[in-house]
């Protein structure tokens, strides 16, 4: 886990999307969407219920 994972996190978390917070930390959303995926896997846990149109955070996600 690192600062730039929980950033995105908590952007995605906050502008319901992963595109969104992508541009806010500077990063591609290709790597915004890899970065969260190994902070989920590093975790063990779903942290994000992601759909095309918004990513919202799961009970997980919110508990973090």
């Amino acid at each position: 886990m690192n600062i730039l994972q929980i950033k995105l996190f908590l952007n995605t978390v906050n502008l319901h999307s992963i595109h969104k917070a992508s541009e806010h930390c500077n990063i591609s959303p290709q790597g915004a969407s890899k970065a969260l995926l190994l902070l989920e896997q590093e975790l063990g846990i779903a942290l994000l219920k992601r759909s095309n149109r918004e990513s919202l955070p799961t009970k997980d996600g919110e508990a973090l």
